[in-house]
């Protein structure tokens, strides 16, 4: 008589068989967060240690505010703390020199000096001689501490084959990706053209993304500077940031054109909180400024 044939496993192949499952799965699983899961996301899993948000503990009163649009946002954390018509798309005049220098730091080093080929002498200049050179660190001083348009026209013009607009698509792109999502510009300089426009709560981010720059946040600190272009003439040039003259407050962007009225992005920093203003459409940006930091301040605590 034929012995029948043995089908089971025995108990011992099993338990091999189990765990060679057992570790296929753990090196899919492994795969998948490797390839699958941004950095991104891997940090959120892994942060431990948010920022405190800031809450309200009394009514603020934000009534003698002029600006037509403004916004409080915690630098830190991003929280959006206080704002009106934060969405509404209005002329950021020359706080579009904020993405104007992003730009120009992603395409340049600062010791790169460009060709001055030509004037321009729209709204507030520095007086850039043609036929000089200038180096690209001294340009962004005329940027963002003199609010120079010609300094802007430069980079700009300089940019690809003297061609403006290739710039300016490079600002709306470096917009798209910072998450922009209610700006468009259509200069380099901030001024009054049609389509050419931004909100309290995009410049907001902005100027949150500018200030973790070095480079940036430390040229915006300088009242007051002597620049020389490469022949050694020299350009005297003064911030128009009146604030950085009062304790606690810094800057990032000064604007103003007749239809935009006065705006600004600000920073402000107190007992290690640091919040970012702006304010567009205002009839006294720097006092605006000032009330808002106030009625922050005195009305939330972070928690």
């Amino acid at each position: 008589m034929k012995k029948k044939r043995k089908n089971s496993i025995p108990l011992k192949s099993w338990h091999i068989v189990l765990s060679a499952v057992l570790i296929l799965l753990i090196g899919v699983s492994w795969l998948f967060d490797s390839l699958f899961l941004s950095p991104e996301n891997k940090s959120e899993e892994i942060n431990i240690n948010p920022q405190p948000l800031a809450v309200q503990v009394s009514p603020p009163d934000f009534s003698m505010i002029s600006a037509r649009s403004f916004v409080v946002m915690d630098f830190d954390s991003g929280q959006l703390i206080a704002s009106r018509e934060k969405d509404e798309k209005l002329l950021p005049a020359s706080l579009t020199k904020m993405i104007t220098s992003l730009v120009v730091l992603d395409n340049y080093s600062l010791d790169q000096k460009i060709d001055i080929l030509n004037k321009y002498e729209v709204g507030k200049i520095m007086g850039i001689k043609p036929g000089t050179q200038m180096s690209i660190e001294n340009l962004l001083y005329g940027l963002l501490v003199h609010s120079a348009n010609d300094a802007a026209y430069a980079v700009s013009y300089d940019y690809d084959l003297h061609h403006n607009q290739t710039f300016i698509e490079a600002m709306n792109q470096k917009a798209s990706q910072l998450g922009l999502n209610d700006s468009n510009f259509v200069n380099f300089d901030g001024e009054e053209d049609e389509g050419h426009y931004s909100t309290a709560k995009d410049l907001a981010l902005l100027a949150r993304f500018f200030l973790k720059d070095p480079i940036l946040s430390e040229m915006i600190k300088v009242e007051k500077i002597i620049i020389k272009d490469e022949q050694g003439n020299d350009y005297w040039l003064e911030s128009t940031n009146e604030l950085l003259k009062e304790d606690g407050f810094g800057g990032v962007k000064t604007g103003w054109t007749e239809q935009a009225g006065e705006c600004f992005a600000g920073l402000y920093e107190q007992g290690g909180h640091k919040l970012i203003t702006v304010v567009l459409g205002s009839n006294n940006r720097f006092e605006d400024t000032k009330l808002l930091v106030n009625q922050v301040m005195n009305n939330f605590v972070w928690e």
